[in-house]
Order: structure tokens, then C-alpha cells, then sequence
């Protein structure tokens, strides 16, 4: 709802996107399961590793030089994200995948309003519904989450 409907999107872009996302469950999973035995830095070290050929080879295919300031906001780009790779490690390893990833959905509202004033983008009605269903969801999910603890607890 949020990004909307476009007849243009193809079977096998739409595929991409869902693979992406069993993949992602999968990463986040296999996060989890070596944080019993892995330190954080250990993980987004060899993480890069994984995703290497397919990015290599997808550079090889389409590199673009870049200019100027283009590197520092590569650089910056890079750095960035290795620290919040940190933190979304060390997250995982401290609370349940459940709990930590239904936040990473609001990371699409983040997007939205950030874009809306930064760049004057505008949306429409669905995009608005579908960001309402985001937070529902999301507060749905940490109610539910804390209403189960509770009954866990009295029994």
C-alpha cells in the first residue's frame, strides 16, 4: 500500500523482491543463532564476505565512476551503515528476532517523512493508509508480545 501499485512491475522484479526478503529472514535468523557463539564484530566482518560476488558481479556489469563528492558520501555511506550493522547485531543477540524486527518496518515512515522534508516529495491517500497499517501492526505486535509475557508470568 505504501509504495503503491504499478502494472509495470514484472513477475520477475516482484519475485527479486520477495526473494530479497525470505533472504533477509534467513540472514537475521543465522544472526541470531551465532550471536550464542559469535561476537558482533565477528558477524558483520564475514558478512560482507556473503555478499560480495553478487555485488561484485553486478559492479563488473554496471560500475559507475564516481565524482567528486561522490566518495565521501560513499564513504559516509559505508560508515554509517557498518555502525548500525553493530547495533542491529547486537540487538539480535540480545532479544528475540520477533521483537527486534517488527521495528525495522518503521523504518519505511522514517523514509517517507525524511523524504517529505528533505525533498518535498508528497503522497497520496494509500501511501498515508498503508503507514497507518505499519503502526498498527507494530503496536499490535509489542502489545500482544507483552500481554503473552504477562500471562506467562501468572501462571
Amino acid at each position: 500500500m505504501i509504495q503503491g501499485f504499478d502494472a509495470r512491475v514484472s513477475l520477475f522484479h516482484l519475485g527479486i523482491g520477495l526473494m530479497t526478503s525470505v533472504f533477509m529472514g534467513i540472514a537475521y535468523n543465522c544472526v541470531r543463532k551465532l550471536s550464542t557463539t559469535e561476537h558482533p564484530l565477528v558477524i558483520i566482518f564475514y558478512f560482507p564476505f556473503v555478499c560480495l560476488p553478487v555485488t561484485g558481479i553486478w559492479c563488473l556489469l554496471f560500475w559507475v565512476q564516481p565524482q567528486d563528492w561522490d566518495w565521501f558520501y560513499l564513504l559516509m555511506v559505508g560508515i554509517t551503515s557498518q555502525v548500525a550493522q553493530y547495533f542491529m547485531t547486537r540487538s539480535y543477540q540480545l532479544a528475540e528476532i520477533s521483537t527486534v524486527s517488527i521495528v525495522n518496518y518503521t523504518g519505511i515512515i522514517y523514509a517517507i517523512v525524511l523524504g517529505f522534508i528533505l525533498f518535498g516529495e508528497s503522497f497520496n491517500l494509500l501511501t498515508y493508509a498503508g503507514m497507518a497499517l505499519v503502526l498498527v501492526g507494530v503496536g499490535l505486535n509489542v502489545w500482544w508480545k507483552n500481554s503473552a509475557r504477562a500471562r506467562t508470568a501468572t501462571q
